[in-house]
């Protein structure tokens, strides 16, 4: 570009003499000046338009959870959906439900039916097999509420959202409760073996009742769900510069391992991506585009994951870098996690936003770690938060004795 500049210069000058010379140099500084000003100008509207999208979106999502859960009451009598620990899939007419609990280690599969008891337990059996060997792409098509959210949000988005669609084609339960060739009468006799008696309650729904059986997963579940997706993390981990005690103890707190794991904010997957911050600044940084992240791309478990450990390189090598005990960076960026680098530094310095990052960071310099960690959970500015830290920490500890 020089060269081209430079050599129009003199061709310039050799041409037309130094007065034409004088006019030209003028006439290109005002093209690059309005090259400047056209290009700030399409980078905020860019930054515009996506923070619009993503508040357009939160705005979706609110106003189809709400109707979804108004269409749920209507059959069962509560507003039980996905949560970070819950994966709740409904059939299209809402008369099944089925509800892994991460958390709780167990299975439910709920049918609203007229059949006889006898029926409706093999109806039971056959939703816990298909519940069992369903994976994140088949858990994907059948969210109502997230299918129905990205529909709509296609028609209004303003900028370029990544259409890549979920891949993990892998069973979230099978492979951890028995052998994933296991063939369906070996998961039939684990069903006879860890299931409850099956209830049966009143209905709302004219004269149907509900059959409901609970299924108890193995011992040990979360831990076998983390060795399940040691490929991943260990790849991304290294890629990223991060421990793999760290990656595995963000995601047992945020997610008990639930690869359908879904919050308010919202936030999606494993490690609980919100599409906004996380999500944008992690693929940024990948991929050298400004993208907002969908559930579909989200609840792809090596998407997830890489994304996750992305925004935690960030984290630990860009926002607080400055940090120089690696034990103090490590708690303020499990926090930073969380609330964010900004609200993380709220814990140390007060006064004006700019410039509040850097005086924190001078001042955690002249802490011991264990001083960073208690100024941490005692002056954060949200409760959550603080809890997080502790529960993570401690996770960490025990994933880096475990060393998956």
């Amino acid at each position: 570009m020089k060269k081209i500049v430079i050599f129009s210069i003199m061709l310039s000058s050799l041409l037309f003499g130094s007065e034409s010379y004088a006019d030209f140099l003028k006439a290109h500084q005002n093209e690059v000046a309005k090259y400047q000003e056209d290009t700030q100008k399409d980078f905020n509207k860019f930054k515009k338009d996506l923070e619009d999208d993503f508040n357009n979106y939160k705005a979706l999502y609110k106003k189809e959870l709400k109707k979804f859960e108004t269409e749920i009451y209507s059959n069962w009598g509560d507003k039980i959906t996905s949560s970070k620990t819950k994966w709740v899939e409904y059939s299209p007419n809402k008369m099944i439900r089925k509800i892994v609990d991460f958390e709780k280690s167990e299975i439910i599969i709920e049918i609203i039916s007229k059949e006889t008891p006898q029926v409706a337990e093999k109806l039971l059996y056959r939703e816990s097999i298909k519940t069992i060997i369903s994976s994140p792409k088949k858990a994907h098509s059948k969210d109502i509420l997230t299918q129905r959210i990205d529909a709509k949000f296609k028609k209004i988005a303003k900028t370029a959202v990544v259409k890549k669609n979920i891949q993990d084609k892998k069973p979230i339960l099978q492979a951890v409760i028995m052998s994933k060739n296991s063939s369906t009468k070996e998961i039939i006799r684990f069903i006879s073996k860890a299931k409850s008696k099956t209830v049966i309650k009143p209905s709302k729904v004219g004269k149907s009742k509900v059959f409901s059986m609970k299924i108890k997963l193995p011992k040990y579940f979360p831990l076998k769900k983390a060795k399940q997706l040691k490929d991943k993390v260990r790849k991304y981990a290294k890629e990223y510069k991060i421990e793999t005690a760290l990656v595995y103890a963000i995601m047992h707190s945020e997610s008990n391992f639930n690869p359908m794991a879904k919050s308010h904010i919202p936030a999606y997957g494993l490690m609980q991506i919100v599409p906004r911050s996380a999500g944008i600044d992690a693929y940024q940084m990948v991929y050298k585009k400004k993208r907002l992240l969908p559930a579909s791309y989200l609840y792809d478990s090596r998407n997830n994951i890489e994304m996750g450990s992305a925004y935690l390189h960030i984290l630990y090598y860009r926002y607080l870098k400055r940090i120089k005990n690696p034990e103090s960076r490590l708690y303020c960026v499990i926090a930073g996690y969380n609330t964010g680098a900004g609200n993380v530094s709220r814990a140390f310095a007060t006064g004006k936003r700019k410039g509040r990052l850097k005086r924190a960071t001078d001042i955690i310099n002249t802490m011991t770690p264990d001083q960073v960690y208690n100024a941490l959970v005692t002056k954060l500015p949200h409760d959550e938060t603080k809890v997080y830290l502790k529960k993570v920490s401690k996770r960490f500890k025990i994933y880096q004795r475990l060393d998956l």
